[in-house]
Formats: C-alpha cells, structure tokens, sequence
C-alpha cells in the first residue's frame, strides 16, 4: 500500500492499472481477438478471394504448356508400360503365377470366367459323349464290329453324334471276319457244293407233248421233238 506523503493517508490503487501491468521479466498478454475471430497479433485481416484454376488454365500459356507435356509424359509413359505388359504376357514360358501377377484385376476376373464356362462345357460333353459311346458300343457288339475298326480316326469330341450314329449303322450292314477267317468259310462252302450230285437233265413228266423240261437240255430236246 503507498502513502501519499502529502496528507499522509494511504492511496487506493487501480486494479485495472495492475492486472494489465506486466509482470517483471514476462511478455505482455496477447490482444483479445476481434469480433469477427480474427487474430490481431496476425495483422489485419485479408479478405483474398480463392484461386479459379479454370480461369488460370485459360489465361497463363506458360501454365497450360507444362502441363499438357506432362500429360504427353504420362501417357508415353503408360503406353510403355502396357506394351511391356502385353509382351510378357505373351511370352511362352510364362507360368500361370507369373501371368496372372502381370494381368490387371478385370483380366483376371474376366479369364477365371472364360475357364469356369470351359470347364462347365467339358462336363456336359463328357456326358453327352457317354451316352453316346454306349449307345454305339452296343450297336458294335451286336453286329460283330471290331471296335478298332470302327473307332480308326474317329473323335468322339470333334465329331456330331449323329455321324457316328450314321457311321455305326453303315458298318452294320456288313460281316466283319478276322483274317484268313474268309478263305475258310469260302473253303468249307466249296466243299460242300462239290459233294452235291449234279443236276439231272432229262424231261420231267409222262410223255407227249405235257412233258415238262427239268433243264435246259431237256426243253431243247422236247422243241425238236415236235418238229
């Protein structure tokens, strides 16, 4: 508390004063921030409207060089890339791990389709192709057919089913024999038509002219008889 030396009573200080003296060897507060929340300390405020790429793009050639060589860059650069890509893909000695780590996510998705639709193809025409075999193969086993005759060149897979019906019928209509089975079966026929007694050639019937002839000869001798 001070002492006015002049009356001698003591003199009410400002509270004000002292709350915003500073304290020793301390920085003095910072300014309360104005109405619209903008710092003082920072300066006055700017109000610098936002930048319209579009019409910067329009106005500084400078600017619209540069970035069309860069675009030109990118795209060299991403044609490159893919034409790398498409010549190792094609690459013979690629394996399945090797080529599907270079395909993209559509490529990868659109051959796991194409494989998946193959192999439901593989599995209905495996099915189809065995019925059809059993089908011909009973066809083949009534008629005696050799089945390696018939199957010589044939595939199954390449083939329509109805030509290999066709094919089997075709073969049906005729004996298949083993060789030399042929020369015995014409052999043993021979022989048996040579133990038959030959035909007779005389003129069948009573007499006159009601006989009959059996044979050639016969009819000739019985035409001259009438003369």
């Amino acid at each position: 508390m001070k002492i006015d030396p002049t009356t001698g009573l003591p003199i009410e200080e400002d509270k004000d004063a002292q709350s915003q003296t500073p304290p020793t060897g301390g920085q003095p507060p910072p300014p309360p921030p104005t109405d619209d929340g903008h710092d003082a300390q920072d300066g006055p405020p700017t109000n610098t409207p936002p930048v319209n790429y579009e019409d910067l793009l329009k106005t500084d050639k400078a600017l619209q060089t540069l970035l069309d060589k860069e675009r030109t860059k990118a795209a060299n650069t991403a044609r490159e890339k893919e034409r790398t890509r498409q010549q190792q893909l094609a690459a013979a000695n690629l394996s399945r791990k090797e080529k599907e780590a270079l395909m993209k996510p559509e490529e990868l998705a659109e051959m796991y389709k194409q494989e998946a639709e193959e192999l439901r193809n593989q599995i209905a025409q495996g099915e189809e192709i065995r019925q059809l075999t059993a089908e011909i193969n009973g066809i083949l086993e009534e008629s005696k057919i050799p089945f390696e005759l018939f199957n010589a060149g044939l595939d199954y897979y390449k083939t329509p089913a109805d030509e290999i019906r066709e094919r089997a019928l075709m073969f049906a209509k005729y004996d298949f024999l083993p060789k030399g089975e042929l020369e015995k079966h014409v052999t043993v026929a021979v022989n048996e038509k040579l133990k038959q007694k030959p035909p007779e050639t005389r003129v069948s019937g009573t007499s006159g002219d009601s006989a009959q002839p059996d044979t050639l000869i016969g009819a000739l001798q019985q035409h001259y008889k009438k003369e």
